[in-house]
């Protein structure tokens, strides 16, 4: 895509993968300019709200993109005046989940007419717009989760195995893989490198690079991973997708942070003095897998990657009631007794 008045925009010049967590944001703008100051810090600041954003000038081109990327949940940002022809032509999309109006002028006209069941919210201050798609983002990773549902009647040694989630049979392997290979300065180096590559237009997620290569230790691995817009959601979406070059290159990082975890439970044990103890998480899950989890009653739950719980059941809570807007996720509370 090239930046000629003619044709379209993108940030990124042309469609890459996205890489860390599943909220994928398109703005559509016909008055974009990336050489203009007020244009380039707007774009800044949703950079630092929402990991994957492309920006668009052209409506045919953006609505091309929005189709393209069939496999991935889309929201949309639509900036006047281009937004009152756009939206009847992308608003029953499957995967378009919301879209977001944006006024840069600071003048809404009354005669706009955007009652469309998508548009979550008509907007003149950016603020409060990347506030909003904060929100978005935070609960898109929460329910980006990759699950197994595994029958309790399954005979590993019996021909039965074939029975098995295949994503919980790949994800052991690669757990497998990972725990047991050495990595050294190069393996942190190499993973730094491959996230350059595929930010290299995102200031935002630059500065976080910049800073998790300064300062990073295997002993903060959980500090680096629970940070806001970070870490786990590269980690999780690369999980759930099965992302294989990824979470190899990830696989240092996966080490340190099992190993830390392993620590802290030691500890806990003493703490605990082997009694069992209540943990909580508020989730949605998808249709399909709510399905899945109320077929398997009495089975097994396998959480394919590292799993944030709290110990405080009304705060997981509004978590599971946070992620019910959707018409495709149902609100899940997760009660685990932990063995210490």
């Amino acid at each position: 895509m090239s930046t000629n008045g003619d044709t379209a925009a993108s940030i990124f010049m042309q469609p890459r993968r996205h890489m860390i967590g599943s909220a994928f944001v398109i703005w559509i703008d016909d008055k974009f300019d990336p050489a203009d100051e007020s244009c380039q810090n707007i774009l800044v600041q949703l950079q630092s709200a929402v990991p994957n954003v492309y920006v668009f000038r052209q409506r045919d081109e953006c609505a091309d993109f929005l189709t393209d990327i069939s496999d991935t949940d889309a929201y949309l940002i639509i900036s006047v005046p281009v937004g009152q022809q756009m939206i009847p032509l992308i608003h029953d999309v499957p995967h378009l989940k919301s879209i977001y109006v944006y006024h840069r002028s600071q003048h809404i006209d009354a005669n706009d007419n955007y009652a469309w069941n998508k548009v979550k919210g008509i907007y003149t201050e950016i603020t409060l717009l990347c506030d909003a798609l904060k929100m978005i983002n935070k609960q898109c990773n929460r329910n980006d989760i990759a699950l197994s549902f595994l029958k309790t009647d399954i005979d590993a040694d019996s021909q039965n195995i074939d029975q098995l989630d295949p994503t919980f049979m790949y994800t052991m392997l690669l757990k497998e893989a990972i725990l047991t290979t050495k990595y050294d300065e190069k393996a942190k180096s190499d993973f730094i490198q491959l996230w350059r590559d595929a930010y290299s237009n995102n200031t935002a997620i630059l500065s976080h690079i910049d800073a998790f290569e300064k300062a990073y230790c295997s002993q903060k691995s959980i500090s680096w991973y629970t940070r806001e817009y970070f870490i786990y959601q590269m980690l999780n979406c690369s999980l759930r997708t099965l992302e294989v070059d990824v979470i190899m290159k990830m696989g240092f990082f996966i080490c340190d942070l099992h190993r830390q975890i392993e620590s802290l439970q030691k500890q806990q044990i003493i703490h605990y003095h082997e009694k069992t103890f209540e943990v909580f998480r508020g989730q949605g899950l998808f249709i399909v897998d709510f399905a899945k989890l109320e077929k398997n009653k009495g089975g097994l739950i396998s959480f394919n990657n590292f799993l944030s719980t709290s110990t405080n059941r009304d705060v997981s809570l509004r978590y599971a009631e946070a992620s019910s807007g959707s018409s495709d996720v149902v609100a899940v509370l997760f009660r685990m007794l932990i063995d210490s």
